[in-house]
């Protein structure tokens, strides 16, 4: 189940948040290369899950947000 967010407030604040996800993503491997193969892997999965419940979180409200804008 995706949260809704509830006003722009928490848009801007997801959007931020996903943005930190994606540049943490990119930089894990090596950030965490002291780390053992299937924990960074496991790392992985669980940031990029993380990851795609924010890009959906977003995508609903500009979905909710353009029906609003198009009905007044």
């Amino acid at each position: 189940m995706v949260a809704v967010i509830a006003n722009e407030r928490q848009y801007r604040i997801t959007n931020v948040a996903a943005r930190e996800f994606e540049a943490a993503l990119s930089r894990l491997d090596t950030v965490e290369a002291h780390r053992p193969p299937n924990m960074r892997r496991a790392m992985r999965e669980a940031m990029e899950s993380q990851l795609e419940e924010l890009r959906e979180e977003v995508a609903e409200y500009d979905s909710l947000r353009s029906r609003r804008e198009s009905r007044g």
